[in-house]
């Protein structure tokens, strides 16, 4: 070997030098530009719709409601939020039956029996399932006659009035053709 290609000790260390530097200054990186991917994929991990602390999604305005007058279909809303966008899309549907100044009853608009759409039908007084003509359920939700196709009453969801005068609902599916009230998740 000529003098010319010999590698020397000096060489060696300054490659080495700079190999770690290049490694220290590649890890110190890496945490802000994985951080940066991370909220950039955000909305493939998007959250569901989310209600307050406790479940309970706003429905209906208090007012809007008549004691004793006949029951409002409502849309439960819930809000969906991701990355970059907010936005509030129905959950589910509920009957409100106001039954005193500060009492709303909520009941699910699906019917226990096989899941479909439940109806109020005025000329009648009652709810009825728009799959069925046997299923129907008077005010309180119950069934009004012993050999119904459904195996409970109308699935009644938790209430409360919030201090603004908003009816709240703990809105839940619950699972059909079963005489238990199993909630699905």
């Amino acid at each position: 070997m000529t003098d010319d290609t010999k590698i020397t000790g000096n060489d060696r260390r300054g490659f080495l030098v700079k190999a770690a530097a290049t490694l220290l200054a590649a890890a110190a990186c890496a945490a802000p530009v994985g951080l940066g991917l991370l909220a950039f994929v955000n909305p493939w991990r998007r959250r569901g719709p989310a209600a307050d602390d406790q479940g309970f999604v706003a429905v209906a305005r208090l007012s809007a409601l008549g004691v004793g007058g006949p029951p409002q279909p409502c849309d439960a809303v819930a809000t969906r939020q991701d990355a970059w966008t907010w936005s509030r899309e129905p959950i589910g549907r509920v009957f409100l039956v106001r039954t005193g100044a500060e009492r709303v009853r909520a009941f699910q608009a699906l019917c226990p029996h096989a899941g479909c759409p439940i109806q109020f039908r005025p000329a009648l007084g009652c709810f009825a399932c728009t799959c069925h003509t046997h299923p129907q359920f008077d005010l309180a939700g119950k069934r009004l006659d012993e050999h119904s196709t459904s195996p409970r009453d109308l699935d009644e969801l938790e209430t409360r009035i919030a201090p603004g005068g908003e009816v709240l609902v703990k809105y839940e599916k619950f699972r059909a053709g079963i005489a238990e009230k199993i909630a699905v998740t």
